[in-house]
């Protein structure tokens, strides 16, 4: 009762005392591991759960619960052999099912995980909703209309809604149904979609007033069909949209004198039965934060939190305004977000909704996060827009904070810079004794300790050498490729020297790896900023830019930095590749693009763009000799290899061609990879065999390449072909023996294969060729 209550520490207590009257008690062992779970002890936990089951041997409870703190621990091969354990037993066990689904999304393995997904409605025990319509498992939507149906909580509609944009993109028509309070949100956000707002548990006689429906799908389905692999979560800026006029409206409201930040705060998330106690931040945990004199803070917690902000305003001196039941309605939330520069956030509602607006959002998690959230780094898959702030330790909040806190002063800087005002400098750190045992290690030839995080202090006297030790920590870690470590050591001489600009421009490096292109952008603005002629910082904003696909941004950096430095090959290089890639201006890239090499006439990457140039201009046995020259020196260089392969067909070698063009599936960025779990297939006797041929590129090349499929037919016992959807009528009529199956690429679910038989072998539509048209007259 105590520990339903939230009183866990009596609740502790009074576990200790049962155990110390009667240390063979299993279930109070296992009470007390639940208890450990839930206060952020998963090793204690652990120890607990393991010594109920040895005083209780094959309790499938307490086996799931040993694999629930392992999951916690990060452990996540051994907590799903614990899972399959209990399922083994009791295969319909719902803790275990839905607890496995979440270890293997927390590894990022999305399409088992998933497919796993599934049967969360069996596992709770709550019924599917019922509609009187066909559930959608992937057919073909065009000319259809669908309803996606709501459940869960207001975070998961909100994170789900995030493959809306492609269910509209396929079907004919889409109906929404979602949370009340999401309706005007949603309906603004999905323009061409049907959208109804209301309790799950309602009526369902609105659906009587619209057309008839083919097919149902609740949106916790949608990403089993879209989100198969880490590659297939968009690159977006946001898909939900706020009310413009209240945008406006609040950024009036909220407007901050001399260009102070505008931060939107929320510090307790879940509820007792969702680990309320290791997710939320108590607000006094964050007071280094809310001192800061150059930013105003805004509360975006739910609920009554007026107490503890009178009391934080009493205590401490520190004001957080609040709006109260104002933002209980979300679509004047997400109009409030919209109007701030930022949002700092535990796991709550308001990181989904700051992530699905495409605003930016820093995350608090705990060592243990839920399966949401990836098991590291510091980005997530769901929103491009987010940033993520781990513990190391369980239930030690405080570094978290010290990182957040180093991460907002930057944030302050690159605002000053944007605005034309030279930035405040950083407060100075203090550095403690670690300092002088780093210089005297050095001086004896010794390996330095390396400076525990958040630490540093300044030594006397030794500020600027500790800012260079740090820095160049900092530049040896991001050479070496460990970004988190360069982050943590740059951000450290930057606290001391604010005006370092090769930390700024190493940091951004740092975060350019780690999936932050925005964050890189600050930092090597920063950087430029400290230091104008740095034609380096220059040339990596260009890149930025034209990752973003902002090409007229990124020609602009690239002729900046190259005025600046004349002799960076790669500036000259990436200019002449955007120019003749994507502007289409070849003669004017090919020029930058000699340029580059002449400069650097042996770098690979140079060389392979001067490929396009050769074959552009028709001179393709010249393309062939520099493609054979550079697969010499550098064997697994697959953009050189794709390259000979080209030219190779434009000239009429097949025998040639078709080999090397298999480096397409390397050498593409945008190439999407498939594997079944079938042998791919290299030309071995199909007689008697069944095969299936995938999709890949685009509808011309899937025509084009289907010109093998006759020859296939002759050899195979037995063809299964997937195509994009709008072939699929066509491909059904022309190949009449054949068993077509219309699919999305990024989609990685291949449950629909279960129902196809054995297979024996698989190959991708591209790689007939090579074993049906070797030379001219191999073709029909």
């Amino acid at each position: 009762m105590l520990y339903k209550l939230g009183r866990y520490a009596e609740s502790r207590a009074s576990h200790a005392a049962a155990l110390a009257a009667r240390p063979d008690f299993a279930e109070v062992h296992h009470n007390l591991g639940l208890l450990l779970l839930e206060t952020g002890y998963p090793q204690e936990a652990l120890a607990s759960f393991e010594r109920a089951l040895a005083l209780r041997p094959g309790t499938p409870e307490t086996r799931a619960c040993i694999a629930h703190a392992l999951r916690d621990l990060g452990r996540l091969d051994e907590a799903l052999a614990h899972y399959d354990n209990v399922l083994a037993r009791q295969p319909q066990f719902g803790d275990a099912v839905l607890n496995r689904c979440c270890a293997l999304l927390m590894r990022e393995d999305y399409a088992a995980g998933w497919a796993e997904y599934e049967r969360r409605f069996a596992a709770t025990a709550t019924s599917e909703r019922g509609f009187p319509f066909r559930v959608w498992r992937g057919e073909p939507l065009s000319g259809k209309r669908i309803l996606v149906y709501a459940e869960q909580g207001l975070g998961d509609e909100i994170m789900f809604a995030s493959c809306v944009p492609e269910v509209l993109q396929r079907a004919g028509h889409v109906v929404i149904e979602c949370s009340t309070r999401l309706a005007r949100l949603f309906a603004r956000s999905f323009p061409s979609a049907t959208v109804h707002g209301g309790s799950k548990d309602d009526s369902k006689a609105w659906l009587q007033a619209l057309p008839p429906t083919d097919f149902q799908v609740a949106i916790g389905s949608l990403p089993l069909h879209f989100r198969g692999v880490r590659s297939a979560f968009p690159a977006h800026r946001g898909y939900l949209r706020a009310d413009a006029a209240r945008v406006e409206f609040w950024r009036a409201r909220l407007a901050a004198s001399n260009g102070r930040l505008r931060v939107g705060i929320a510090w307790r998330g879940g509820s007792l039965r969702s680990r309320r106690f290791t997710r939320s931040v108590a607000l006094p945990c964050w007071l280094p934060l809310l001192a800061q004199s150059d930013v105003d803070f805004v509360s975006l917690q739910y609920g009554d939190v007026a107490t503890e902000l009178a009391q934080l305003r009493v205590e401490h001196g520190v004001t957080v305004r609040s709006f109260g039941e104002e933002f209980a309605d979300i679509d004047e939330l997400a109009a409030a977000i919209t109007a701030l520069d930022l949002v700092i956030s535990v796991d709550t509602t308001a990181v989904h909704l700051a992530g699905a607006l495409g605003h930016p959002v820093w995350v608090l998690l705990p060592s243990a996060p839920e399966w949401r959230y990836p098991r590291s780094g510091v980005t997530m898959p769901w929103y491009p827009s987010a940033r993520l702030f781990r513990q190391t330790k369980p239930r030690e909040w405080a570094s978290v904070i010290s990182e957040v806190g180093d991460a907002m002063r930057q944030l302050a800087q690159v605002r000053d810079v944007r605005n034309g005002r030279a930035p405040e400098p950083c407060g100075v750190m203090n550095w403690p004794d670690w300092f002088s045992r780093f210089r005297a290690a050095r001086g004896a030839g010794r390996a330095p300790e390396a400076p525990s995080d958040a630490t540093a202090r300044e030594h006397e006297g030794g500020g600027s050498a500790a800012a260079e030790n740090l820095f160049e920590a900092g530049r040896a870690a991001c050479v070496a490729g460990d970004f988190d470590t360069a982050v943590r050591h740059l951000n450290a001489a930057l606290e001391i020297k604010h005006d370092h600009a090769q930390a700024h421009y190493y940091l951004g490096l740092s975060h350019l790896n780690q999936k932050l292109p925005e964050d890189a952008a600050d930092c090597f603005l920063l950087a430029l900023h400290f230091r104008p002629d740095f034609p380096e910082a220059l040339h990596q904003l260009g890149l930025v830019a034209r990752q973003r696909r902002d090409y007229g941004e990124a020609v602009a950096y690239f002729e900046k930095a190259i005025a600046l430095a004349p002799e960076l090959a790669h500036a000259h290089n990436n200019l002449g590749y955007t120019l003749f890639i994507d502007l289409g201006e070849p003669e004017r890239g090919a020029a930058h693009i000699e340029a580059a090499l002449r400069l650097r006439p042996q770098d690979p990457d140079i060389r392979c763009n001067y490929c396009m140039v050769l074959a552009h201009r028709g001179l393709l046995d010249a393309e062939l000799a520099l493609c054979d020259d550079l697969l010499a020196a550098h064997p697994d260089l697959h953009e050189a290899r794709l390259n000979r392969a080209l030219a190779a067909l434009k000239l009429g070698r097949f025998a040639e061609g078709w080999p090397d063009y298999e480096a397409r599936k390397c050498a593409y960025g945008s190439y999407v990879a498939r594997d079944f779990g079938f042998p791919e297939w290299r030309g071995e006797p199909l007689a008697g065999k069944s095969i299936l041929v995938y999709a890949e590129q685009g509808l011309g090349d899937q025509i084009m390449f289907a010109s093998c499929l006759p020859d296939l037919l002759q050899h195979a016992g037995r063809c299964i072909v997937e195509c994009s959807p709008q072939l699929e009528k066509l491909f059904r009529r022309s190949f009449p023996t054949v068993t077509v199956r219309a699919g999305e690429q990024a989609n990685r679910d291949s449950s629909w294969i279960s129902g196809l038989g054995a297979i024996d072998y698989q190959v991708a539509i591209g790689s007939l060729p090579l074993h049906f048209r070797s030379d001219l007259s191999r073709f029909p």
